[in-house]
Formats: structure tokens, C-alpha cells, sequence
């Protein structure tokens, strides 16, 4: 039977697919070392790798960076005070 689509298509979707489940199963393997500020960011970032596969990784990677350089922020601050004398 004959397609209406060529037969590389067929191809380069099972690709795209592949590399966004790759992509889902590498951040979710990363969510169990970095926690998340939010509980919802552990369902939205490997549903965005589905369909946006390493673009979604990159993302993912420059939230952690800045996730990790806000939290260091507060905790210098929190560690500051208490070190404080009242």
C-alpha cells in the first residue's frame, strides 16, 4: 500500500521521537539529584521534552543554573543572620 507521505518522513519522526523520550528520561533521571522549587516543575519539564526534545534540555539546564545561583543567594543571607548576634 501505497503512503501519502515519502518514506524518510517515517524515519525522521521515529527519530524526533526517540530523542524526546531520550530527552524526558535524562531530565527526569536529573530531577532525583536537583529538587525543584516547585512540585508542578517535575511534570512540566520532561511533558515539554517530549516535544521539544534538546531544546527543552537546554532550558531545563539554564533554569537549574539560575534555580541554583537564586537558592545560594538566600542561603548566604540566611546564613548571614544567623550569624548575627540579636
Amino acid at each position: 500500500m501505497e503512503h501519502a507521505y515519502p518514506g524518510w518522513l517515517n524515519v525522521v519522526a521515529w527519530a524526533a521521537l526517540g530523542l524526546g523520550f531520550a530527552c524526558a528520561i535524562y531530565i527526569v533521571a536529573d530531577e532525583f539529584r536537583h529538587r525543584q522549587m516547585m512540585w508542578i516543575m517535575y511534570l512540566v519539564w520532561p511533558i515539554t521534552a517530549l516535544y521539544m526534545g534538546p531544546f527543552a534540555v537546554v532550558a531545563y539546564r539554564r533554569s537549574l543554573a539560575r534555580m541554583k545561583s537564586a537558592m545560594g543567594a538566600d542561603a548566604m543571607k540566611i546564613e548571614h543572620r544567623a550569624g548575627e548576634k540579636p
